[in-house]
């Protein structure tokens, strides 16, 4: 698809009226759009209808609460690449239900509690595959201190010889979350800069449109600074790839 200069500036700078720190700067490159797709609704509906649940970064959070805050719905969310408009939904009527103020910045309390209202979930009980597991927990924790360790996959066949009828999935994750073989490092959080300190720089290609001055259709390809702190970003259309 073949646009104008114009409605491509449409679609890669925004702004919204409202107090000075509720004014976005403008739109960022969604991680869940396709590659060479422009910043529209298409390209993330297209790509939304592949993708699995997954919880927000709190500064993906704090991204759709300033929208909404900003005066923006949820369709409008959606379409400007944030959050599909389910996850948007959620997180939005989460603020409505903690009364959170739209005219004042909202703090990291603030947005924690809304991220407990809809990423908490109730603990499942354990299945039977589970207590059974648990049974032969130190058979299982032999078999994996062995020189060299049993994989996975033999202690499941040997599980199943002797008639226990387990899943490879449960017993995956009763290794990995019981005896904590193959879990992941904890994540260690980076404290925020100071204002002006730091800024997230980004090069990438955004698709096909037409050059007036070269009078054909060339790649589009967009410069973008996002200041970490206040998450304001600063997009650079152009058609040279020298950076």
């Amino acid at each position: 698809m073949t646009l104008s200069f114009s409605e491509s500036w449409d679609r890669l700078i925004f702004s919204h009226k409202g107090p000075p720190w509720l004014q976005l700067g403008g739109a960022e490159v969604s991680d869940r759009c396709e590659a060479g797709s422009f910043l529209d609704d298409g390209g993330c509906r297209r790509e939304k209808d592949r993708m699995t649940y997954r919880e927000l970064t709190m500064i993906e959070i704090r991204e759709v609460l300033r929208r909404w805050q900003a005066g923006q719905g949820i369709r409008e969310i959606a379409r400007e690449g944030c959050v599909d408009r389910k996850t948007a939904r959620r997180y939005v009527q989460a603020a409505e239900q903690c009364a959170l103020p739209r005219e004042v910045a909202l703090n990291d309390e603030q947005v924690n509690e809304v991220a407990k209202r809809v990423q908490s979930r109730p603990v499942a009980s354990p299945s039977a595959e589970h207590e059974l597991l648990l049974v032969h927990r130190g058979r299982i924790e032999k078999w994996l201190a062995c020189e060299p360790p049993l994989r996975m996959s033999k202690i499941h066949r040997l599980l199943e010889r002797e008639g226990y009828g387990v899943s490879y999935a449960t017993l995956r994750r009763f290794i990995t979350r019981e005896l904590g073989l193959r879990k992941r490092p904890p994540t260690v959080r980076v404290d925020d800069a100071e204002p002006g300190q730091e800024a997230q720089v980004d090069f990438g290609r955004m698709g096909r449109m037409y050059d007036p001055v070269a009078g054909r259709v060339r790649t589009l390809w967009a410069l973008i600074v996002t200041l970490n702190y206040s998450r304001y970003a600063f997009v650079w259309p152009t058609f040279f790839t020298a950076h």
